[in-house]
């Protein structure tokens, strides 16, 4: 084999190499973004089922001030 074809060879490993390690890296982040932003959204989900509920309650509290006085007033 000549020396041109041997660094040909030698440059097409590296470039291969290269461009795998690139893209296996890549990858690692986009899986480790994409597991954060699920957390974001398990939590963002989990205070809007809290605010929900606050504002049910908040509802009948008011409901319920409301016939006191009423009764109160009557």
């Amino acid at each position: 084999m000549s020396d041109t074809v041997l660094v040909g060879l030698l440059s097409l490993l590296g470039t291969v190499a290269g461009s795998l390690a690139g893209i296996l890296s890549t990858q690692r982040v986009t899986t480790c973004r994409l597991e954060q932003l699920q957390k974001e959204v398990a939590r963002h989900n989990s205070l809007i089922d809290r605010t929900y509920h606050l504002e049910s309650r908040m509802q009948l509290a008011e409901e319920q001030i409301k016939e006191m006085k009423e009764r109160r007033t009557a």
